[in-house]
């Protein structure tokens, strides 16, 4: 069972979480997912592991109905090829792509990880897609998000965030993990989504 911790309006749960039979974690309903890119990146470094995309659209099988599942990434000139490659892969796999320029700093407890963050373009597509979907699950933990996590709640939709308190100081920003319905721990996840590479 993956435990979550949930906000004073909510009380606790346990939901079962089973990507790989299309169980589905979150039950019935319409789901959009937004990514921060580069501060889910550094919060698998944080952690020591690396996340398998596919499963992760596996989480929302079953009686739930993924609508979207949009990754913003920063672009800086000259980055990794593997870094384009991963975008290259999420694109042709059922992800929405969008690129931004700029350079990417981490920073700690969600306070804005990048130089030029995506925080912007991740409201504006949470506030775009909100009439079409029942729950909205961001991997972020950039506090500057919770007031449209508020925006988007007196829509009536239920919020979830992931991050990791992992790291000291957490990537999750207190306001943030306050504001948001529920709070899921990138470690409590990555037992069923990680990414199991081929032995050389």
């Amino acid at each position: 069972m993956l435990k979550v911790q949930e906000s004073a309006s909510h009380p606790k749960l346990e939901l079962p979480l089973s990507p790989s039979d299309g169980v589905g974690m979150f039950g019935p309903g319409r789901f959009a997912m937004i990514i921060d890119g580069e501060s889910l990146h550094h919060a698998l470094r944080m952690i020591g592991t690396d996340i398998d995309y596919k499963k992760l659209l596996g989480m929302f099988f079953g009686q739930s109905f993924l609508v979207s599942a949009t990754y913003h990434a920063i672009a800086p000139s000259g980055e990794p090829s593997g870094r384009r490659a991963l975008l290259d892969w999420l694109e042709y796999n059922g992800y929405r792509v969008r690129e931004k320029r700029g350079r990417f700093t981490a920073r700690s407890a969600g306070r804005g990880a990048q130089e030029e963050g995506v925080s912007l373009e991740m409201a504006v597509d949470a506030l775009d897609i909100t009439p079409r979907i029942d729950n909205l699950v961001l991997f972020s933990g950039d506090g500057d998000l919770a007031p449209v996590v508020r925006a988007v709640q007196r829509k009536g939709i239920c919020v979830s965030a992931v991050s990791t308190l992992a790291s000291k100081p957490p990537l999750i920003a207190d306001r943030l993990r306050r504001q948001v319905d529920r709070y899921f721990d990138l470690r409590d996840l990555m037992p069923h989504l990680h990414l199991q590479r081929n032995a050389s």
